[in-house]
């Protein structure tokens, strides 16, 4: 099993207000991949409570199968508009794949 965790950072000169709003935009974006993508074995996403100056704004965790899966799930046609949803609003991006 593939662990895949990104982790997003609004873009710096966003208000607080729009951060969180953005981020909600994304998470809920993001929320959709589960029913659209198959290969997706199971996917968390989370907006940051915490707020303080070493957090993130959004994370996503997701399950896969295997890496051919995990492949699979970066080219497909609904994860490319999500990413592209988050390359509008994202400063940084933070990801680690590892086995489980």
């Amino acid at each position: 099993m593939i662990r895949h965790i990104v982790m997003f950072r609004m873009k710096e000169e966003y208000s607080e207000e729009d951060k969180r709003k953005y981020a909600f935009q994304i998470k809920d974006k993001l929320d959709t991949l589960p029913a659209l993508i198959s290969c997706i074995k199971k996917m968390e996403v989370g907006v940051d409570i915490l707020r303080s100056d070493r957090s993130y704004d959004v994370v996503l965790t997701a399950d896969f199968e295997n890496m051919e899966d995990l492949n699979e799930y970066t080219i497909n046609p609904h994860h490319v508009e999500a990413v592209q949803l988050v390359r509008q609003h994202r400063d940084l991006i933070a990801v680690v794949d590892y086995l489980v």
